[in-house]
């Protein structure tokens, strides 16, 4: 076999593993994206609109912990479940009505209050965490297609690895 050959089988071989080192990182990552909120004890919901500008950017990844209203402060941010459009928004707090249990909210970027206050029966919890960038992976790692995806590159990549263990072994090479 020639040096060159030997070369080009030799950078082949360190190319393949560090494809499969990014992919194995790639998949902890979006793990880590997908299971660590809950397990420790947050909700996550992802920001769709720029109404929280500047303080939260769309695409950003809000984490959320309950919050009793008797806690709930003017300035705070809160996520809300809408009835209505059956989602969820992310709001600023400006004004809490203590005798309804009602809150008056307002986008940031918004040049005007939210139209209707909001019980705290819709309070999904207080934003604790912002995780800009990060709501969009979120989303694609936690939707049926994103998982079938990851599955699929995962079960492709532990093939070719297998394959290529085999191949090794049959020639009398280990790795």
């Amino acid at each position: 076999m020639s040096e060159k050959t030997t070369t080009n089988k030799t950078a082949a071989k360190r190319a393949k593993k560090a494809a499969g080192a990014t992919l194995i990182l790639l998949s902890l990552a979006f793990l880590l994206i997908s299971v660590l909120p809950k397990a420790a004890g947050y909700d996550a919901f992802v920001i769709k609109s720029d109404s929280m500008l500047p303080a939260i950017k769309k695409g950003s990844l809000v984490l959320t912990k309950p919050v009793s209203f008797e806690d709930i402060r003017t300035g705070d941010i809160l996520t809300f479940f809408d009835s209505h459009t059956s989602g969820y928004f992310t709001h600023r707090v400006f004004r809490v009505y203590g005798d309804t249990k009602q809150l008056a909210t307002k986008g940031d970027a918004n040049e005007k209050p939210d139209p209707k206050t909001t019980h705290y029966s819709c309070v999904k919890g207080r934003a604790v965490h912002v995780l800009p960038l990060i709501g969009y992976p979120y989303l694609a790692v936690n939707s049926m297609p994103g998982m079938v995806l990851f599955a699929a590159v995962f079960i492709i990549w532990a093939a070719v690895e297998i394959e290529a263990f085999k191949s090794a072994k049959k020639e009398g090479v280990s790795e």
